[in-house]
Order: structure tokens, then C-alpha cells, then sequence
């Protein structure tokens, strides 16, 4: 356990990590992700890249506390290398261009906040992007969807939300937001969304959550027509989603024309994908699809 210096109340736990010797030239990059109850962290280096730290440390009750832990986060994380650039994974609407978000229904106090202003203290590179983007690019680029060229990764957490590669590039609409389907209708009579009855915090048996999930995967499905859809975040990787009834629910929503064309799997990177896919804003892809 570390304690950090700022903050003595506020304790990081190390999920557990190895070390590896690099050479001085390596380039390192840390990606954080600010989910709705825990911040992640990774540190990444080499040409892979690879994973060298991770850390989770629960999110702050108030915006003083979440400023003052996330730069100790990252020093924590560097460890003394030098650093090349953060990218972090943020919830809701994200001003990629400023690195702020613009609103976080589940995390109120975030509303215009900067991470460029909140990280200003260790004079580096910034990058921000939407937290369900960043499952995307991790899982597309080195977890379950490596080698696909039309992929959506669905994280579930506090939230809903997907990221969406078509032909093999990062989808995000004309306006940022497009991958939001935890805000689509699964049930019309009650207008609940796919997030409401879906997400981590929702009060279902766990068989209903895995059925609903079925619905909004096959949503989704028919919107995008993908090759693969990836489950992530702590509620898409539980063992509480029950694989084969969503499988068996999106098949029965979805059209007839698709069935049984798309693959629907649980994510290859754990719970630190987020954070693995913020780091890697900085790093440039391979090209490693099959077609």
C-alpha cells in the first residue's frame, strides 16, 4: 500500500505490476482512467508497448481531493522515468481538442473540468478522450478485437457507453459523442435506456441484466452491422454476465440478415483497459487487420 503525500487518508492500492529493464531511450507513457467509482492507472513502455505498473485508487468524494490525487497518481506512476505524455479516459461528453470534460452525469463535480489545468504541475503532454473510446482502441489494437476492422467495445460500469471502430479507425461522429448507446431505448413502456437497466449499479437479477445487455448489444448490431462486439468495464467483464444469454437474446433481436455474423466477447485486458487505451492516444498503431 502507498500512502499519498498530499492526500494521508487517501490510499492507492498496486493491483500488482512487473518491472522490466528497458533501455534509457524508451519512450513511457501513463494512461489513467476516471471511472465512476475507481481512477486506474498504468504506466506503458516499449515498442509492444508493455505493461510496466498499474494502480486503482477509489475516486475522491469532492473536486479538491480528485485534483490534488490524480498528479500524485501519475508520479507514483512514473517512478522516476521520464514521462512522454498522459492520455486520460474520461466519462461523458469530452472536449478532445481541450482535454476537458464537458459534462459526467455520474460524476456531477467533473462538469467543464480540465485535466490539462488539473495536470499543469508535471509540464507534459496531455491527451483526453472518451473512457469508452479507450476500451476501443485497447481492445481493437492488442486485446479481443486485434486484427477486426469493424469493431465496438461496450463498457459497463456506473455508465454505458461504446467505442467504435469502422474500416479501422476510431469512430466519434460529427460532434464526439457517437458510440453513446447507453442512452438508447430497451424498454419503451417504462422509457428505461439500455444504461438505466444495464449498468453495474442496476438493481436486476443477474440473469435480466444479462437479457438486457443481449438487447442493447443487439441494438447495436443493427446499427453498426460489426464484426465483433467486446464486453469491458468492471460490469461487461463480471462474472455475473452470463455470455451465452446474451448471445442468445441479441440473436433474437437481432435482424435476421446478421444473425450469428457477429461475434459478442468478453474483453482481453481486464479492468485496466481504459487506461492501457488512454496511454496509447500517444502512441502511434501497426497496421494488424486481416483484411
Amino acid at each position: 500500500m502507498v500512502v499519498l503525500a498530499q492526500d494521508k487518508t487517501q490510499r492507492l492500492e498496486i493491483l500488482g505490476f512487473r518491472e522490466r529493464n528497458f533501455s534509457r531511450e524508451m519512450k513511457y507513457y501513463i494512461g489513467i482512467d476516471v471511472g465512476g467509482s475507481t481512477l486506474r492507472g498504468v504506466l506503458l513502455g516499449g515498442q509492444s508497448p508493455k505493461i510496466l505498473r498499474r494502480i486503482a485508487v477509489p475516486i475522491p468524494p469532492h473536486l479538491p481531493a480528485f485534483n490534488k490525487s490524480l498528479p500524485a497518481l501519475a508520479r507514483f506512476l512514473a517512478h522516476n522515468r521520464k514521462i512522454h505524455g498522459i492520455g486520460i479516459g474520461l466519462p461523458g461528453a469530452v472536449d478532445i481538442r481541450r482535454a476537458l470534460i464537458r459534462r459526467a452525469a455520474n460524476i456531477p463535480y467533473l462538469k467543464n473540468w480540465s485535466a490539462r489545468r488539473a495536470l499543469a504541475s508535471l509540464r507534459l503532454p496531455v491527451r483526453a478522450e472518451n473512457d469508452s473510446k479507450c476500451l476501443a482502441i485497447a481492445e481493437a489494437r492488442y486485446g479481443a478485437g486485434k486484427g477486426y476492422r469493424n469493431v465496438v467495445a461496450v463498457s459497463i460500469g456506473t455508465g454505458i457507453g461504446a467505442g467504435v471502430f469502422i474500416k479501422g479507425k476510431l469512430y466519434r461522429g460529427s460532434h464526439g459523442s457517437a458510440g453513446e448507446i447507453g442512452h438508447t431505448i430497451v424498454d419503451i413502456h417504462r422509457k428505461k435506456t439500455f444504461e438505466k437497466l444495464g449498468a453495474k449499479t442496476a438493481f436486476l437479477k443477474h440473469g435480466n441484466r444479462s437479457s438486457v445487455i443481449g438487447v442493447g448489444i443487439a441494438n447495436t448490431i443493427n446499427t453498426f452491422d460489426p464484426e465483433i462486439v467486446i464486453l469491458g468495464g468492471g460490469g461487461g467483464l463480471s462474472r455475473h454476465v452470463n455470455l451465452k444469454i446474451v448471445r442468445r437474446v441479441a440473436a433474437h433481436h437481432t435482424l435476421r440478415s446478421l444473425r450469428g455474423k457477429t461475434l459478442i466477447v468478453k474483453g482481453k485486458l481486464g479492468e485496466s483497459a481504459q487506461a492501457i487505451g488512454a496511454a496509447l492516444l500517444f502512441i502511434t498503431p501497426k497496421n494488424s487487420s486481416k483484411r
